[in-house]
């Protein structure tokens, strides 16, 4: 017996209630709840990528304003800082829907070219950041004055290279200069040396209390006798032996050296000197210094090794670490250069501990930024 085939006459849809019926509730909501579901997960994807982006940004434009200021005043010109003080997102979802219907009887103009339903739905972020200008009295007496020495024996361990904060920002330690070569800057160095090597073999930590900062000595009986013996001798420690004893010697702020020799008196630089320090290793361009505009750079001494060496160019080379525009040249940090690296990361966290998140931003009018963007 051949297939039973069954003929449906299809017939136009006169009532626009008939067409709606096309729609049934149930459809409508299984249209709707996978949209209404994917709302769910809008905020904590937000997080994902604005959390980082924000603080991408940031760091970087925090890098670039660091360097800018490093650059402004090597060419005496001012320049100013903006801290970030918050940020502040609204976002916003919405879902919609629509509903296409025909009404009348059916025609050439709308057959097939009517979607009964459509559904959407929208992502707002409208992020407002808040600046406080770092400026007036307070900024200037923090950028000039010593830098702590909590500061200093705290970026100590943060710093990868043992003793890179000791030879960046200690400027004398009892009465020995911190000098490129000769004289008391040998001995110096010889000290940076001997720290760095009982650091690394474990045999002195540096101590931070409530009643003061130490540094303590120990382990060392039968294996670095020879080199804490040096340490206390040309720091003119008469007050303690090597005996293989713990020793713990108190670190102080001051000049010279303690008549007692019974201290550590430690000078240490500000975060005008060491910018000033970057600013004297900038490969200045000969065009800027023929033009008169710059004063030439000086003539390093002999061995001497530049702090944060940053190069020019007249385009910003593809890959940087950081680069900042400046009078038609452009610098930067050569992303090669690891220990010019270290040491810019090292000046921004000085200046994050002495003139950043401060609580002067408190009294200082704030400027508020509002940046509206959508998906």
């Amino acid at each position: 017996m051949p297939p039973r085939t069954t003929h449906l006459e299809e017939k136009p849809v006169k009532s626009p209630r008939r067409a709606l019926s096309l729609v049934s509730p149930a459809a409508l909501a299984v249209a709707v709840l996978p949209l209404l579901s994917g709302c769910n997960t809008t905020g904590p994807r937000s997080i994902a990528s604005g959390r980082a982006l924000y603080n991408d940004v940031i760091t970087r434009t925090g890098d670039e304003q660091v360097l800018g200021m490093i650059v402004k005043h090597r060419y005496d010109e001012t320049f100013g800082m903006l801290d970030v003080a918050s940020v502040t997102s609204q976002v916003t979802v919405g879902v919609n829907s629509a509903i296409n219907l025909r009404a009348g009887a059916d025609s050439d103009d709308t057959a097939g070219n009517l979607v009964p339903f459509a559904a959407g739905i929208t992502y707002t972020e409208n992020p407002t950041i808040s600046y406080v200008p770092m400026s007036g009295e307070e900024f200037i007496t923090r950028l000039v004055a010593p830098v702590s020495l909590t500061q200093v024996l705290t970026l100590g361990q943060l710093s990868r290279v043992p003793g890179q904060s000791f030879m960046l920002m200690v400027r004398r330690i009892n009465g020995l200069t911190n000098e490129p070569d000769g004289g008391e800057g040998s001995s110096f160095r010889r000290v940076g040396e001997l720290l760095r090597d009982l650091r690394a073999r474990g045999g002195s930590d540096f101590v931070i209390s409530d009643e003061g900062h130490y540094l303590l000595l120990h382990d060392y009986k039968g294996v670095h006798d020879e080199p804490v013996r040096e340490l206390l001798q040309t720091l003119h420690l008469t007050a303690f032996e090597s005996d293989g004893r713990e020793l713990l010697i108190p670190i102080r702020p001051g000049l010279g050296s303690p008549p007692q020799g019974d201290a550590i008196l430690l000078e240490t630089r500000s975060v005008l000197d060491l910018v000033r320090m970057a600013g004297d290793a900038i490969d200045i361009p000969e065009a800027h210094v023929n033009a008169g505009i710059v004063v030439p750079p000086a003539v390093p001494a002999a061995g001497e090794s530049p702090f944060i060496h940053i190069r020019s160019a007249a385009d910003r080379p593809d890959d940087d670490t950081v680069a900042f525009a400046h009078r038609g040249w452009w610098f930067f940090i050569d992303p090669t250069d690891i220990d010019s690296r270290r040491d810019f990361v090292l000046l921004r966290a000085v200046i994050s501990m002495g003139l950043e998140a401060h609580p002067q931003a408190t009294t200082q009018p704030v400027l508020t930024l509002s940046a509206a963007g959508g998906t």
